[in-house]
Formats: C-alpha cells, structure tokens, sequence
C-alpha cells in the first residue's frame, strides 16, 4: 500500500506530465479544437512545474509527520515495557478485551445509586421486636420541638416524671437481609380487664423523636413511653405532631388521658415504608412505686 506521501508525489507529477502534454499540443498547432492558442502553453508548463514542487513538499511533510508519530509511539511503547509495572494506568488497562456495543442509555441508574441499591435490597423487611420494658425518668418538654425525651439538664430533672417505657429493635438476622425502619408509629390500646372500658392513641410517643413516628436501625433500639405516674395518676399520652402543623402554646402538641384501671395494653408497630408489622398484648399494673409488666 501506498504512503500518503508517495500518493501525493504521483498525483503532482501525472498532472504536471499532463499540463506538458497539452502545452506541447497547443505549441505545434495539431489540436483543431485550439488552433489560436498557442499562447496557453507557457502557461501550462508552468503551471505543470508548481504543482511538481507542490506535491514533493507535501509529500515530504506528511512523511515527516508519519515518522513524527511513529517516533513517538514507538517511545510510549518502550516507556510502557520499562515501567508498565509502575504505572496504574497501564496495570489498569492490562489483559482487558474491549467489547464495542451500543451506547450506555442515559437514563440508566449508575451503579452504587440509592436507586440501585434500594433495587438490590427490595425483598429486604424490618425485624421489629419486643425487647422488655423499663422504668426511667423522663421530662414532658412544653414545647413540641423537643417533645418528651431524657432529662438533659438538672432543672429538667428536677422536673422530670417516672414513666414506664417499651423498648423495641430491629434485631439482624443471619438467614436473610434486614432492612431499616423508617416511619414507625406505635398504635395503644388500653383495655379494663372485663372489656368494658377502653382508650385509643393513635400515635403513642416515642422518646427523643421530633415527630409521631422514629426510625430504627438495624440492631438499634427506640423506646416507646406508655404511662407516667403523675401524682399518683397513671397518665397516657398521644403524639399530636403532623408534618406542616405548629404548635404555639405549650403542651398543645399533646393529649393526655387517664389510664387507671385499663391494665390491658395492646400496642400494634406499624413500619410505614414496607408496612411491617408488629403486635404485642401486655398486662401492666403498678405496685408501691413500681410498675410491673408481662407479655400474655
């Protein structure tokens, strides 16, 4: 195959030939079709004789260029057998077959996305488990930002109540993925032992949490406050918090109702997300000044 330099050497010199051939034609007169000019032929030749110098210099550069290049290359590939084993970029596109198919869709979600990951994890529930109750201290914050949580202060403690709380997990398991709640509220429902009498929160209180609901992750535990022990009063709260909804007087992001009597405790977990649940049923009493708890 032919050099780009050798292919425009012998076009430059066919057309070269050809402007002598016609210069010679018109010089002797013997074309019919140009018989009064004979003057063209100067012309031709010259013209003949810059298109020959042009070629050879183009002819010469490219060449130069080609061995430019070549050059080159030749001394990246050198480079890449002395110091290949130094270089990430060579050790990264080492043994690597190149397979050409049609573009990547735009669209497509790109690996490691939380689109993707959630993909991968779709079959993943929460495992909501009862993990026991506990008595503590708590404060009832008279603001809804802060809601009702551990006593952080020695004023609050001071003013903090003794509560009885349940704690649930989201406990790991080794036979399949666990995924993490979010959006969990807690549904209460005091029975009197005959049935007869009863109160409904739809939205118990979760400690600590801004809001109705908590999330728990994977092996955490939140706690859920059941009653408080106010003046010798069993008070029950309910979690008036929605999202967009102030509240500017104090307490008003609470209901409270008395739950003497109502020893029968029937929580239902509800995951929002997977719509994970979890129902437990409870008999709770207090004696002296502990509250006593045991699951039926």
């Amino acid at each position: 195959m032919l050099s780009r330099a050798t292919t425009g050497s012998t076009f430059g010199t066919g057309i070269a030939f050809l402007s002598a051939g016609l210069a010679v034609i018109l010089a002797k007169g013997q074309a019919s079709w140009v018989p009064h000019n004979a003057w063209l032929a100067p012309a031709f030749f010259t013209t003949g004789g810059a298109l020959v110098v042009l070629s050879v210099w183009l002819g010469r550069r490219r060449a130069g260029l080609s061995q430019d290049l070549r050059h080159k290359f030749e001394q990246g590939a050198k480079k890449a057998e002395t110091h290949g084993a130094e270089s990430p970029a060579i050790l990264a596109g080492r043994d690597i077959n190149v397979t050409y198919g049609p573009p990547a869709d735009p669209f497509t979600t790109p690996a490691g996305t939380p689109k993707q990951r959630e993909a991968a994890t779709a079959g993943a529930r929460p495992n909501l488990v009862f993990a026991g109750s506990k008595q503590k201290r708590i404060f009832v914050s008279p603001f809804s930002r802060d809601g009702i949580h551990d006593p952080r202060s020695q004023d609050e403690r001071e003013k903090s109540q003794v509560a009885l709380v349940f704690k649930f997990e989201n406990r790991s398991l080794e036979e399949r993925k666990i995924a993490r709640a979010l959006n969990v509220i807690a549904k209460i429902r005091f029975k009197s032992q005959d049935g007869r009498r009863e109160r409904i929160v739809d939205y118990g209180v979760w400690l600590n949490s801004p809001c109705n609901c908590t999330e728990i992750g994977i092996g955490d535990t939140c706690e859920l406050v059941l009653m408080c022990d106010i003046d010798g009063e069993f008070v029950t709260f309910e979690d008036r918090r929605t999202t967009n909804h102030q509240f500017h007087d104090e307490f008003s992001y609470l209901d409270y109702g008395n739950v003497d009597g109502l020893e029968i405790v029937e929580i239902v977990l509800v995951e929002q997300n997977t719509q994970a649940t979890l129902t437990r049923k409870f008999k709770v009493s207090r004696h002296g000044n502990s509250f006593c708890s045991s699951e039926l």
